[in-house]
C-alpha cells in the first residue's frame, strides 16, 4: 500500500470521525451506564454484558450509535482478556464435568451448520461462501474482521 493511499484513508477516517464523534459518545456512555448498573445488580462480567445489553436495546430502539472501524480490532483483545480473566481453579476444576454437555452442543452445533447451510444455498439461492458463513457462529467475525 502507497503512502497515497494510507493518507487518503486517514483523511476519510478523520473526516468520518468528526462527523459521527456525538454517535461514538452516546455509545460509549450508554456502555458505562450499562456496566455500572449490572455491576450493581451483580451479573457475571457486568463491564461486558451490560454495555452490549444497553447499546442492543438502544439500537434497537432506533438510536443512533457509531464505532469508527479501527477501534473494533483492538475490542476484540479486551473482550478475550475480559473472558479470560474470569478463569479461575474453581472454573478449571469444574471443567471436566461438562463434557457430555460439550459434546452434545458440538455436534448440535454442526449439525445446524450444515442444515442451515444447506437451507440458504438450495432454498435462498445463496452462494456456497455465503451460506456457510451465515450459518457458522462466528461466521460474521471472519467475514468483516
Amino acid at each position: 500500500m502507497n503512502a497515497e493511499i494510507v493518507w487518503e484513508r486517514a483523511g476519510k477516517a478523520a473526516t468520518e470521525f468528526r462527523a459521527r464523534w456525538r454517535s461514538l459518545a452516546f455509545a460509549l456512555l450508554l456502555g458505562l451506564v450499562g456496566g455500572a448498573t449490572f455491576a450493581e445488580l451483580r451479573v457475571p462480567l457486568p463491564w461486558m454484558i451490560g454495555p452490549v445489553f444497553v447499546n442492543l436495546v438502544a439500537a434497537l430502539s432506533g438510536a443512533k450509535l457509531w464505532v469508527p472501524h479501527w477501534l473494533r480490532l483492538p475490542m476484540y483483545a479486551v473482550m478475550g482478556s475480559l473472558f479470560g480473566m474470569t478463569v479461575n481453579r474453581a472454573f478449571v476444576e469444574e471443567v471436566p464435568q461438562w463434557w457430555p454437555t460439550i459434546l452434545a452442543s458440538c455436534v448440535f452445533v454442526l449439525a445446524a451448520i450444515v442444515v442451515v447451510t444447506w437451507y440458504l444455498r438450495r432454498i435462498a439461492h445463496y452462494d456456497v461462501v455465503t451460506s456457510f458463513l451465515s450459518a457458522t457462529p462466528g461466521g460474521m467475525v471472519a467475514a468483516i474482521a
